[in-house]
């Protein structure tokens, strides 16, 4: 997008194609087969770190001496476990720069004038992960590992935020032109591969949407609404292609990994609520160096509860997980973890794609109409009981207004939820239950009568 705005897309798609052929050839060296001008901006490029100061090997604590202080013996190690990661972004920024350097050779610009805009669209769409370009709040030792996968959001942010900024405020139509066909196409391929719901503020959007559209008595998500409306429309394929990208008509779902939805917020799992949700929201916030303590904690606990190969698999990185989680599928098709079966059989290249990575397509459009079903379940589950609890307290303390008020609120929920409908008898017996056990309590503990024996395990803390 950054350069078919600036060149058109015919001539950039063309570009692209012909210099990542060409690295395929130099295996991923171009400086093997370039020559002239050519040869000088792209060793020029490398010299100045344009391409070969990747993320990667940032993250790897690589690029520009910042591993000084690492023993030497562990700087091998480190660039192994940087190396695929490190020669596929290097691969990418190689082939945008010279195809943009071409480019701008072929619109007049002098070599000097093409290098910096070659540099330009190459920074642009692949960033500047330089130490110097890291802001002051990811600088510290703390903070580059807090904010490990941060300043690819934060980068992302900026240029979308810059290009929609531009798109009206730029000195000259032509520049307000670029940053409109520049947003437009972020965008349009951001929604292809990761869906309507992947892109920026569409979720806080439809969030808002839900409060103001829905009620205690009759929940309402709009994102589920927004969902089963294109199914009814366009059919279930269709309608998950413009929802979640267009990888929902293939084995393999990558919208997870593409969307712009979560590039600062965490995306928190739905239906959490209270002490798990600002605890989910904080392991997302910190990133993956959080999740790998959360992931062994999560399967220490499996293991202890008895389930060894969802505990094992739970602790295992991604690159050895994801192979066990594929012959799971084989073995026994998608199971929740109390074995219910949310997929009966996952298809042959769905699995081969889950050994390589990629999560099986329809057992994320399963999974996600479980959650819906589900969340909605809940919340519906949530009030019922919030009602009868009001109704017993309301009878605890003989208040008649309040069990008037209660009462209205219990009809209206029954009008809209006959199947969950509340009578008096469950309204009493609720109370009763509720009396049942504050008459029978000790010292603050509920025990069934029968059970009485073990209130001997708390004889130090209240007297005989």
């Amino acid at each position: 997008p950054v350069m078919g705005a600036k060149w058109g897309y015919q001539k950039s798609s063309q570009a692209l194609i012909k210099a990542s052929e060409e690295a395929v050839k130099a295996k991923n060296d171009l400086s093997k087969i370039l020559t002239g001008e050519e040869l000088q901006a792209y060793n020029e490029a490398v010299s100045r770190g344009v391409i070969d100061v990747t993320q990667a090997h940032d993250l790897a604590g690589i690029a520009q001496g910042e591993d000084s202080g690492v023993m030497w013996k562990l700087r091998p190690i480190m660039r192994w476990a940087s190396f695929l990661f490190h020669h596929a972004e290097r691969f990418n920024r190689s082939a945008t720069f010279m195809a943009g350097y071409r480019l701008a050779k072929e619109s007049g610009a002098s070599h000097a004038e093409a290098f910096d805009q070659a540099a330009d669209v190459t920074y642009q769409s692949h960033f500047d992960y330089s130490a110097g370009n890291r802001p002051r709040l990811m600088q510290g030792n703390v903070a580059k590992v807090i904010f490990l996968f941060k300043q690819f959001g934060q980068n992302m942010v900026y240029l979308l935020t810059r290009q929609a900024y531009q798109a009206i405020k730029a000195e000259n139509p032509e520049e307000r032109s670029q940053a409109r066909k520049t947003l437009a196409g972020l965008l349009t391929t951001h929604a292809l591969a990761s869906g309507v719901l992947g892109l920026p503020l569409v979720g806080m959007l439809l969030a808002g949407a839900s409060m103001i559209g829905g009620s205690d008595d009759e929940p309402w998500d709009a994102e589920v609404a927004l969902r089963n409306m294109l199914a009814d429309l366009f059919g279930d394929t269709v309608s998950n292609m413009i929802a979640k990208g267009v990888s929902r008509a293939t084995p393999w779902d990558i919208s997870g990994r593409v969307g712009l939805s979560s590039l600062i917020l965490p995306d928190v799992q739905e239906g959490l609520e209270g002490q798990r949700w600002a605890e989910s929201a904080m392991a997302g916030a910190l990133g993956p160096v959080a999740g790998i303590g959360t992931s062994i904690l999560k399967g220490m606990n499996n293991i202890s509860d008895g389930n060894f190969e969802r505990g094992l698999e739970d602790m295992l990185p991604v690159a050895l997980k994801s192979p066990l989680k594929s012959m799971r599928y084989q073995m026994e098709g998608a199971q929740d973890k109390t074995g219910i079966s949310i997929l009966d059989e996952v298809g042959t290249m769905a699995i081969i794609g889950q050994a390589l990575g990629f999560s099986p397509s329809d057992v994320r459009t399963a999974t996600e109409g479980k959650s819906a079903i589900y969340q909605m379940n809940k919340r519906l589950q949530a009030r019922r009981s919030q009602l009868l609890a009001q109704f017993s307290r309301a009878k605890m303390n003989d208040d008649q207004e309040a069990l008037s008020e209660v009462w209205s609120e219990i009809e209206q929920f029954n009008a809209k939820n006959p199947s969950r409908r509340i009578t008096k008898p469950n309204a009493m017996q609720s109370y009763r239950n509720r009396m049942r056990r504050i008459d029978d309590a000790e010292n603050g503990v509920y025990i069934p009568k029968k059970h009485h024996e073990i209130l001997d395990e708390g004889r130090f803390a209240f007297d005989n």
